[in-house]
């Protein structure tokens, strides 16, 4: 029961963690638990006073639609939260009479899509982590290739070129960097084809260019565990949707969620490999290791036909060990 109530309470582990800014956030978790103790309140009306019953379901189940909406376009693209603050901070019905609602929107959305390029520009581990989130989604889609599953792999090979890569544009601009908007679209087209030596040709290449679109950028340890954690953490939630109570409920997310874990493990791998680490480093490095490798019994098959006995806390649990590890530095 607590895993449950932190996964939807707190916006450290529901989805609204996407949204970088805690005010928005408060703001978002504030008008969510107001709909839902106006939801309660109904409904325990309802029981005094049957009569209502029949519209007090129906605002039950837009109470729920409207919350499960709101994490998954935060999960997906928290950036259009941005314009909350704005509205709320110069007054919605000042806007609106004055005309000027549609500027100050506008404004409010550029300058959160400003300040997540900046954070990207800046933050080495947020740029790396929505490029890793990438070379999950292509993990998966190489591995499900290679094994027939044609139509489960385009549409991971498709979510990045969809969903990622476009808030990564400007950020390869300010960085001088050529992105990798063609082996993308190449890689994708190669997926649908199904020409199994093209896509392991390409998907190579991808991810050559992927790992050149870091540039000379090296994390250091902390920050890869930093990196790590936060990969672990969406692997959890995507894993806390695509398997519930053993059962599969959504195949897609649970395949987001091993390739996620695989990223994870090439760059603590390839990290441990670098000269010039400590020997407390190297020791901290092999415990994140093998950390990682434990977990990958979450995932008997791709795309499984029986019962997976996994739960997600197991993840999280995993997120919270890396915390504690990074102590250690």
């Amino acid at each position: 029961m607590n895993y449950w109530f932190t996964l939807i309470m707190d916006s450290r582990h529901n989805p609204l963690f996407q949204i970088p800014d805690n005010n928005t956030r408060h703001l978002l978790m504030q008008i969510l638990a107001w709909i839902w103790c106006v939801i309660f309140s109904f409904w325990m009306g309802s029981i005094v006073i049957f009569g209502v019953s029949a519209l007090i379901h129906a605002i039950l189940l837009a109470g729920i639609f409207i919350t499960f909406g709101v994490f998954e376009t935060a999960k997906r693209r928290p950036q259009y939260f941005g314009v909350l603050g704005v509205v709320c901070l110069f007054g919605f019905s000042e806007k609106v009479n004055s005309g000027g609602l549609d500027a100050s929107v506008k404004q409010g959305s550029d300058g959160a899509g400003d300040q997540r390029i900046q954070e990207l520009v800046t933050d080495s581990v947020s740029y790396v982590y929505e490029l890793s989130l990438i070379r999950g989604h292509l993990w998966v889609a190489e591995r499900l290739s290679m094994t027939g599953y044609l139509d489960h792999a385009a549409m991971h090979a498709k979510h990045p070129e969809d969903e990622i890569y476009s808030d990564l544009v400007e950020v390869f601009e300010a960085k001088g960097l050529p992105g990798f908007a063609s082996e993308l679209s190449t890689f994708s087209n190669s997926v649908v084809s199904g020409n199994n030596k093209a896509i392991e040709q390409d998907y190579l290449t991808l991810v050559d260019a992927i790992k050149g679109s870091q540039g000379s950028l090296e994390l250091t340890v902390g920050e890869l565990l930093e990196l790590v954690n936060r990969l672990i953490s969406q692997a959890a939630r995507e894993y806390a949707v695509g398997i519930i109570d053993g059962q599969v409920n959504n195949v897609h997310e649970y395949q987001d969620a091993r390739g996620f874990i695989e990223i994870a493990m090439d760059l603590t791998q390839n990290r441990e490999q670098k000269m010039g680490l400590s020997e407390n480093q190297l020791v901290v490095i092999g415990l994140l290791r093998d950390r990682l490798e434990d977990l990958l019994e979450m995932w008997p098959a791709l795309v499984p036909v029986d019962e997976v006995p996994f739960e997600a806390s197991r993840l999280f649990g995993a997120a919270a060990d890396v915390e504690i590890l990074s102590l250690s530095l």
